[in-house]
């Protein structure tokens, strides 16, 4: 069995360093870490158990706009949504590819591998969750934690309780997951 950290969402790596730092055999794992914001790339780890997919996280390959938000290039919350970019400081607009994450999991694992799915993808998660519902994808994964986003993508939170509610179907938790800390995960945002 494979023990696998999706890190959706991956950031300056602060989630990476969150894991390693709470996780007893965390050389065992395989780390894949996704992030679309190209200047946060530079600051992700290159471990030899660590891989980075420079790829927004979204429910089918393609390429799309990419609003990079915050106060500087490396600080904000970047995301696929137009709306949310209305909401927050825009610095930079870029095409970006993204990458179907349920088809992805299936292409490279099995179900009795141990995933735990850690998903901050800024109102990305909703689309990329349910393509993973229906497609049978979300099977794959045995833990999850992550952050949700739907107010600042101007969605109802009903949005959220449902996907809760779809989660706990597949005996998963909806943990929230937080590693914005800079003295204890060394967060550059």
């Amino acid at each position: 069995m494979r023990k696998i950290f999706l890190d959706c969402g991956a950031h300056c790596g602060c989630s990476v360093r969150k894991f390693r730092q709470e996780t007893i055999d965390f050389e065992d794992y395989e780390i894949y870490c996704f992030e679309a914001n190209h200047n946060l790339i530079p600051y992700l780890n290159k471990e030899p158990n660590i891989t980075v997919i420079h790829k927004a996280v979204w429910s089918k390959d393609s390429q799309q706009q990419f609003f990079i938000l915050g106060t500087q290039p490396i600080c904000g919350g970047s995301t696929l949504f137009a709306s949310k970019a209305k909401k927050a400081r825009l610095i930079e607009t870029v095409e970006t590819d993204t990458v179907d994450l349920s088809g992805w999991i299936m292409s490279n694992f099995n179900k009795d591998d141990y995933i735990f799915l850690k998903m901050d993808i800024e109102g990305a998660e909703y689309s990329t969750l349910d393509k993973m519902v229906e497609d049978g994808s979300i099977e794959y994964i045995d833990r999850f934690e992550g952050e949700w986003h739907a107010h600042k993508i101007g969605m109802s939170t009903k949005i959220t309780f449902d996907m809760i509610k779809k989660l706990k179907e597949y005996g998963l938790s909806s943990k929230e997951w937080n590693a914005i800390n800079r003295e204890k995960y060394g967060c550059i945002g």
